[in-house]
């Protein structure tokens, strides 16, 4: 190889500077032992070493190593000896060293960017949801396991990337005991995440049942108030965010805004711990879905919709993307309604009428008919958006309509 490199390099020509050059040579001195990692760098148009030479290096150190470590070779199709390479090809070459010492000298890391949140919770099955810093591999796709005692069962994890390959990860759990707390952890290209560890609480079988749950909504986007470790302390069977998740009033269809807002959110230690270890359970409002007042008219409904989907851990969705995101589920005999006032909802300057309506024609009739049997306690986001306003004989109306609804 000497002779095709530059003349800067042609001094193993002279017998003694051979002598001084094989002396360091890395490639004539490889011997079976304990090597670390090795990771090498070489670029396609290195006209000074070539980079041949880096793949001969790694050919003979892989047949001779004493113990399973990684030895890589990654070569740059349009770089060379390095001098004047810009950042854009700098930035990524320098992650890739450091993910290297990091897995080599195991330093307890986190590819979990967001997450994980659980939710969509019954009795039996339950839904995990995070998001990775990035893209795992083909064969090493999170993995979810959950233990209690001497009760184990394993989850077929499902990896799902959207469109933006976004690296969300997603875990339908199911055949969970009713009534049960579980831990959990992913795992991650064969790295378990026991930092970001988390836990649910399964839902008691149908019938009487004791339990509590926090109720809350309109928080500051990314708030770490300590309210949020107040909850968590109390331990509740689910934590229930009925609207403004976050304040960011985005008004345009721009799904990477709404993805940074969830990010927001989800960065706030205090929220995502409470979020770790408590069921989550969440419908939009206005400042989440389209800004300040929002209606049907709002241009954001497929961004907020596919975000929402994206992220959240949350039940089936009755409606298709173009249709509202109300879901009910039951707890014991209690049967909780979700309702989505903002994404049907009529301008509010609209004149008053029978047609006038929060929820839309499809959604207000779904909800009619899941209020029908009587013996189910009620708890629906609906009663807490329907506030009494004693102005121009709003109140009347708006009682008539509760009184309609229910």
């Amino acid at each position: 190889m000497a002779p095709l490199m530059s003349r800067s390099s042609a001094a193993w020509k002279d017998p003694e500077q051979f002598k001084a050059l094989y002396a360091y040579s890395p490639y004539h001195h490889v011997r079976k032992t304990n090597y670390p990692a090795v990771l090498m760098l070489t670029g396609e148009h290195d006209g000074r070493v070539n980079p041949a030479h880096s793949r001969k290096m790694v050919a003979r150190l892989k047949p001779l190593q004493l113990r399973q470590a990684q030895y890589s070779l990654r070569t740059s199709s349009s770089t060379g000896h390095g001098i004047g390479t810009g950042a854009r090809r700098t930035h990524p070459a320098t992650r890739r060293r450091l993910c290297v010492s990091v897995r080599a000298t195991r330093i307890d890391y986190s590819i979990i960017d967001r997450g994980p949140w659980s939710g969509a919770v019954t009795p039996n099955s339950a839904l995990v949801k995070a998001k990775l810093i990035g893209p795992a591999r083909e064969d090493g796709a999170p993995s979810h396991q959950q233990e209690r005692g001497s009760f184990r069962a394993n989850c077929d994890p499902v990896y799902a990337r959207s469109e933006a390959d976004q690296n969300k990860s997603s875990h339908s759990l199911a055949n969970l005991e009713p009534n049960m707390c579980y831990h959990y952890a992913l795992e991650v290209d064969g790295h378990i995440e026991s930092r970001k560890a988390g836990e649910f609480h399964t839902f008691p079988p149908a019938g009487p049942a004791s339990f509590k749950i926090a109720w809350a909504s309109c928080a500051k986007t990314g708030s770490a108030s300590d309210i949020f470790d107040r909850i968590r302390e109390n331990d509740p069977l689910l934590y229930m965010n009925v609207g403004d998740f976050h304040y960011q009033d985005i008004r345009t269809n721009d799904i990477n805004r709404f993805r940074a807002a969830y990010d927001a959110v989800l960065a706030s230690p205090e929220q995502a711990d409470l979020y770790r270890h408590v069921a989550f359970n969440y419908v939009w409002d206005d400042h989440d879905f389209g800004g300040n007042g929002a209606t049907r008219k709002s241009l954001t409904h497929e961004a907020a919709r596919r975000t929402y989907e994206e992220y959240v851990p949350h039940y089936p969705l009755l409606f298709d993307r173009d249709g509202p995101i109300c879901h009910s589920f039951s707890i014991g005999r209690a049967k909780f309604i979700l309702t989505d006032l903002r994404s049907q909802r009529d301008d509010p300057r609209m004149k008053e009428s029978p047609d006038k309506s929060m929820m839309g024609p499809e959604q207000k009739e779904w909800f009619k008919k899941r209020t029908a049997r009587r013996q189910w306690p009620i708890s629906t986001d609906l009663l807490g958006q329907l506030s009494p306003l004693d102005r121009q004989g709003r109140h009347e109306r708006l009682c008539s309509r509760r009184d309609m609804c229910l």
